[in-house]
C-alpha cells in the first residue's frame, strides 16, 4: 500500500488503509493508516479550507499513546465511528 503521509518513519510497514473524515470543525475527508507502531491520517483538506489545500491535514498517533478505541455516533444516529481516548486526554 502507497501511503500520501510523509510522515511515515523509515522501514515501517502500513498493515491497511481506509477511507474516513475526522471530526473538527466540519468532516474532514481522508485516508487513515494503519502500522504496527502507529496510525497515520491524511488529507488534503483542512478545517478553514474545504478545498484542495497544499497545507491538508496530517497527524500520527503511536499506539502506545492509545488508551482505548470505542465505538461512537457520528450524526446523532448512526454509531458508524470510533473514538480514540488518548493517554494524554
Amino acid at each position: 500500500m502507497k501511503c500520501q503521509n510523509n510522515q511515515i518513519e523509515e522501514g515501517e510497514t502500513i498493515l491497511d488503509d481506509y477511507s474516513c473524515a475526522l471530526k473538527k470543525s466540519i468532516l474532514i475527508q481522508g485516508t487513515i493508516y494503519i502500522s504496527t507502531t502507529a496510525l497515520y491520517f491524511h488529507s488534503y483538506f483542512n478545517d478553514s479550507i474545504m478545498f484542495l489545500s497544499k497545507v491538508g491535514t496530517k497527524f500520527r498517533i503511536l499506539i502506545s499513546d492509545i488508551k482505548d478505541v470505542t465505538k461512537a455516533k457520528n450524526v446523532l444516529i448512526f454509531d458508524n465511528s470510533i473514538e480514540l481516548i488518548l493517554m494524554n486526554g
